[in-house]
């Protein structure tokens, strides 16, 4: 499906940022998200029709096969959303988990990739280099779904958790000299990185590098893995012994602009293919992954 073949782009666009830890970053990320684009270009030529059954109507499916951009929380439609999936859901903590659907719906990172392979901001509203290795960060006037605020505090915090704990994605941020990230204001900080690091930026534009309000974490104790508070469109209000997990839309989602469609998503977690796909065909799944 063309939807799966756009989600399918996006990971290689997070796995291609991975793979440039170590090497001539800056010339291997180029390339690649030059053939990336080039992907990208093919797959936005393929007509939904290519996906759907003879004597079906593409606008009625249009929704589900055609994405706008690689932003899943986006490609939803009005009411309800249940979405099929070959896997666990795994952690909300982003430091240790690669539940990735379900991060993108509760939390916001500070940048995101477009369809180019571009930066852009979410949380971020303004950033400029001061010189090769500090970045200004201004941040929008955003808020938490428990109605704390997004402060630059939590920015940084969240983003130097990694280099303090032993999670799965800690080596990508071995680029961040934390010690000297500095707060400005309570939507203003200058990032700090160890040396002139042109993807920097990149490895901030992926669901792991999500935002996280420091001070419920650190009340909850760990219980925020269970009930995760977050600055994105949805709240996380059940799930069923990890066959499935429900997000229900924040009608005070900060960003009016990026405000979604669907009140309701449900995303199903499969062990295999087979049901899965069974469960789609009969119509029991608006939308049906096995990335």
């Amino acid at each position: 499906m063309k939807r799966s073949l756009s989600l399918l782009l996006a990971f290689v666009i997070l796995m291609a940022i991975a793979a440039c830890a170590n090497g001539d970053e800056q010339s291997r990320l180029d390339e690649i998200l030059d053939t990336v684009k080039s992907i990208r270009e093919t797959i936005d030529s393929i007509p939904p029709s290519a996906f759907l059954p003879e004597e079906t109507n593409a606008d009625e499916h249009a929704v589900t096969f055609v994405a706008e951009n690689s932003d899943f929380r986006r490609q939803t439609k009005k009411g309800s959303l249940t979405v099929g999936m070959v896997r666990e859901g795994g952690s909300f903590d982003p430091c240790l988990s690669t539940f990735a659907a379900g991060m993108q719906l509760v939390y916001d990172p500070l940048f995101t990739l477009d369809e180019n392979g571009e930066v852009r901001g979410v949380l971020v509203e303004e950033w400029e280099y001061r010189d090769e290795t500090h970045v200004y960060i201004r941040i929008h006037d955003a808020a938490f779904s428990n109605g704390d605020p997004v402060t630059a505090e939590d920015c940084l915090w969240s983003l130097q958790r990694f280099t303090e704990m032993d999670g799965r994605w800690r080596h990508l941020f071995d680029f961040l000299d934390a010690e000297n990230c500095e707060i400005l204001s309570s939507t203003e900080f200058i990032l700090a990185m160890k040396d002139d690091f042109g993807p920097g930026l990149r490895y901030l534009a992926c669901y792991f590098s999500s935002v996280l309000d420091k001070g419920y974490v650190n009340s909850a104790e760990g219980a925020f893995d269970d009930y995760p508070i977050g600055s994105g469109p949805y709240v996380y209000v059940a799930g069923e012994d990890g066959s499935e997990g429900t997000f229900e839309l924040r009608e005070d989602y900060w960003n009016e602009e990026a405000m979604p469609e669907s009140k309701t998503i449900t995303i199903r977690f499969y062990g295999d293919s087979a049901s899965m796909l069974s469960d789609y065909e009969s119509g029991d799944l608006d939308m049906a992954f096995a990335l």
